[in-house]
């Protein structure tokens, strides 16, 4: 996570707390109170998945694509959806800010 710019975290349950025992340890830690339920959330961003406008890495590159998947096509059904939930917000971030995508890309990297 060093490398991450900014780390988004709800403002709902625990999440409150992180954000306030984290604020003043690590930098960008920015409080999100994200609209409609996870189910809502995965059906707005289903279109991206099913336009091939969202690329994974490989498995053998980065191992925890399988869980991802996985977690994404069992998706209400399965045991966790904390995957779901983290891609969701991910992509809302990355397709509702108003820039170009390779902006957004390279911000995300850091670059």
């Amino acid at each position: 996570m060093a490398n991450a710019r900014s780390k988004y975290i709800e403002d709902k349950a625990n999440g409150s707390a992180i954000i306030e025992m984290l604020k003043d340890e690590i930098s960008g830690v920015v409080p999100v109170d994200p609209e409609g339920g996870k189910e809502a959330r995965a059906n707005a961003v289903s279109p991206l998945f099913e336009a091939g406008n969202v690329y994974l890495p490989h498995p053998n590159m980065c191992p925890w694509v399988e869980d991802l998947i996985e977690e994404l096509v069992s998706f209400p059904n399965a045991a966790h959806d904390d995957l779901v939930d983290m891609t969701t917000q991910a992509l809302n971030q990355l397709y509702t800010n108003n820039s170009n995508p390779i902006d957004r890309y390279k911000n995300l990297l850091g670059r």
